[in-house]
Parts: C-alpha cells; sequence; structure tokens
C-alpha cells in the first residue's frame, strides 16, 4: 500500500511537472525572458548581470574589489523578427515583435526617433534559447544566463550608486521598486512604535515599503530570504 501510495504521488508530481513546462513553452518567447538574469561566469572579483522588463532591457558588469561604480552598462530594446536582417543593414524597431524566429538586440541609444537603427547598433544572434529558467546567446561568442529571484546585495547597490552617477534610476525604471542605502547603523523595529533587536548596518540596502505616518515599513535581504521592518522616516533621509 505505501509503495503503491509513493507511486501515485510520484506520478501526480511528474504530471504536474510536465503539465508546467508545457504552459512554459505556450509563452512567447519574449515572456519567458522576463526577470533578472545571472550570467554563468560570474567570479568573486567580477559580476554581470542582465534585466529585462518588456521589450527594455539593462545589463551591467562591476567589480567587486571597487567603489568606483563607473562600470560599463547598456540599456537595448529587444525583440524577434520573422525574417533574417543579416543582409540588411537598418531595421525598425517598432517592428520587434514577442516571438519570432530572429532573437534580436538594438542599442538603445543609437535608436532615432522615427524608431530605425542601423548595424551595427543591432544585433541578430546566430543561436538563441531561453526556457525562463536558462538563456543562452552566441552572437560574437557564448553567453549563458540564469535566472534569479533578486539581484544580490552587492549588485542591488552598485546599481543603486550607478544610478546616482548617472543621474538615472535604474532601480526604480527596471526593478520597479524603491530603495535606499543605510548611512550609518539603525536599528529597526518589528511594528510602528515596537522594539527590536535586529540593527542594520551602515552600507545595508533597503527596499522601501508602507508608509504609516512617521514610520516606514522596509525589506532587507537576509541570505536568500527577505525580511521586514519598521524604522522611523527621519532615520532614512
Amino acid at each position: 500500500m505505501i509503495m503503491k501510495l509513493r507511486l501515485g504521488v510520484a506520478f501526480l508530481l511528474s504530471s504536474i511537472a510536465f503539465e508546467l513546462r508545457g504552459q512554459e513553452t505556450n509563452k512567447a518567447k519574449l515572456d519567458l525572458m522576463q526577470g533578472i538574469w545571472e550570467n554563468t561566469m560570474n567570479s568573486d572579483s567580477e559580476k554581470a548581470f542582465t534585466i529585462i522588463r518588456g521589450n527594455h532591457s539593462l545589463n551591467f558588469v562591476f567589480l567587486t574589489t571597487s567603489d568606483e561604480f563607473d562600470f560599463p552598462i547598456n540599456e537595448s530594446v529587444l525583440g524577434f523578427q520573422d525574417d533574417d536582417s543579416v543582409r540588411g543593414d537598418s531595421i525598425d524597431s517598432n517592428n520587434l515583435k514577442k516571438d519570432g524566429k530572429y532573437y534580436t538586440i538594438v542599442d538603445k541609444k543609437f535608436i532615432a526617433s522615427n524608431g530605425w537603427v542601423h548595424r551595427p547598433d543591432y544585433l541578430t544572434p546566430a543561436y538563441f534559447e531561453c526556457n525562463g529558467d536558462n538563456m543562452s546567446i552566441n552572437g560574437a561568442q557564448l553567453i549563458e544566463y540564469y535566472k534569479i529571484q533578486r539581484l544580490p546585495k552587492i549588485a542591488l547597490r552598485a546599481l543603486y550608486h550607478k544610478g546616482k552617477r548617472d543621474r538615472l534610476d535604474y532601480i526604480k525604471d527596471y526593478l520597479d521598486v524603491d530603495v535606499m542605502e543605510i548611512k550609518s547603523d539603525l536599528r529597526i523595529a518589528s511594528e510602528p512604535r515596537g522594539t527590536t533587536n535586529v540593527t542594520l548596518p551602515k552600507g545595508e540596502m533597503v527596499y522601501l515599503k508602507e508608509v504609516k505616518g512617521v514610520w516606514q515599513r522596509i525589506e532587507y535581504q537576509e541570505g536568500d530570504d527577505l525580511r521586514e521592518g519598521w524604522v522611523e522616516r527621519k532615520y532614512l533621509k
């Protein structure tokens, strides 16, 4: 009886997994690409990430050993074409679709006001594959990514300061969240006017959430998880 039950549970789980994979397969390629992607070649000293929101992407690479925050960052428009554009010298980025045979990435800063862009400011890689969890792109070289739930703290901090340097809010634009860096050690409460023994250190990145009067609810990363607490808003200025 126990063996039959285990087999039944295993069959049910495999059926659910198969159904979910089928649902993913039916999604448009651009829908599968949504989210945060980490380069599989990341090392302790150098990190690269790509954030895709809608048909826009943000790519950045930074050194973990530097606080200069003057690292390469690139914004692109993404989409798919039914026709191979290799033979042409320009395309209309407005015609890119959510699905198609040829994946195309366009350097945003070179797009004309009417949507047209010329080579070499757009690329149709020879190989592209994305299943929603892993992504591989081969243009001049093979680059592989895996999807992550959120940016690691070190990457969030780097992108935050890069935005400050460029006078742009990359995090709000691409992740639709508000964040800030704690300027000094800060004790947080479990609820407004509550108490706690938790202290966030200087340099900690926090997500700004709900506001209740003079209190601000925040979220902060602890390992792979998000924790929350409350602080008086005056300490976040």
